[in-house]
């Protein structure tokens, strides 16, 4: 294994261990926290800012628009099923 790849792996677990303390030892708002250690992790491993935030919104983005229609066709679901 190349020494990037190890540093690159080494970075991904410390950043894994930082995320479960902050949440849940100073329990701190999860999704601040995934924030925070996402771009803490890019700027530590030499990702470029505007990269990182562009990975992060494009990411997110996708993730939360799947879970949109999810949660739209629940709540319509349950609200037929509450008036029926």
């Amino acid at each position: 294994m190349e020494p990037h790849s190890l540093f690159l792996l080494v970075s991904a677990l410390v950043a894994v261990v930082c995320l479960v303390l902050l949440i849940a030892w100073f329990k701190l708002n999860p999704f601040i926290t995934l924030f925070v250690v996402s771009l803490g992790l890019a700027a530590f491993t030499g990702m470029p800012l505007e990269t990182a935030l562009h990975a992060f919104e494009a990411g997110m983005g996708s993730t939360l628009g799947h879970i949109a229609v999810v949660v739209a066709l629940g709540t319509m679901l349950g609200k037929m099923m509450a008036e029926s």
